[in-house]
């Protein structure tokens, strides 16, 4: 009989706690709390191209490699770089040495009468052309000797297309006659000539102490 009102009493508090709806709660153990409570949420990116998901960090370091691609591809290579910087000079191209601007000077076709240097207003001719092209070879020496008081006249040693016309003469001009000598004045005659220039920097009293005393020697060059 006892034990049937013991068995009661147990049955009785059952029912109690089941009818005031508490029930003993799961409690995870101290180490699963505090690793649950570290975890993060990574929010996923979608890749268009796939359809596929993929964490944001990952999703930030394809696109940067994309781009860093990208401008590979889009800047020029050093071997275009190094034709564009050749193709400015292309006269030095062959050579690997790239010329300035300062360093480019046109050539011009110069006179010296006993080794002084005479600024010369060469004229624009056949006859002219055809010097350049002989000192282009190699100087021209000339011994030129003193004729008629007025000029001094030597052989070029070649015979260059002439086109002779009466003119009179001054201090300084230079002149082609028979086409293969030249002559320059120091003084004033009329003949018929070719020219090719005349003496910029010097006046009639210098051109005369210059060729005046003495056979002298000319020297044309092209440089």
């Amino acid at each position: 009989m006892k034990h049937k009102k013991i068995l009661a009493v147990a049955l009785g508090m059952i029912l109690s706690l089941t009818a005031c709806g508490t029930s003993p709660a799961a409690v995870p153990p101290a180490e699963n709390r505090a690793a649950a409570s570290e975890q993060t949420v990574s929010h996923p990116v979608t890749d268009h191209e796939t359809g596929s998901t993929m964490p944001s960090e990952e999703a930030t370091s394809s696109e940067e490699a994309v781009l860093s691609e990208e401008a590979k591809e889009n800047s020029p290579s050093e071997e275009t770089q190094v034709e564009a910087a050749e193709s400015s000079f292309p006269d030095r191209k062959e050579t690997g040495v790239i010329m300035t601007s300062e360093e480019i000077v046109e050539k011009a076709l110069h006179l010296y009468i006993n080794e002084k240097e005479i600024a010369v207003t060469w004229e624009n001719n056949e006859s002219v052309e055809a010097l350049i092209g002989l000192a282009e070879e190699n100087p021209i020496t000339v011994q030129m000797s003193m004729y008629g008081g007025f000029e001094q006249v030597g052989s070029l040693g070649s015979r260059l297309p002439s086109n002779d016309v009466q003119i009179t003469t001054s201090a300084g001009d230079i002149v082609l006659y028979a086409s293969s000598q030249i002559v320059i004045f120091y003084g004033s005659n009329s003949w018929a000539y070719t020219r090719l220039g005349k003496a910029a920097d010097q006046t009639a009293a210098q051109m005369a102490d210059l060729l005046g005393n003495g056979n002298v020697t000319v020297t044309i060059s092209y440089k």
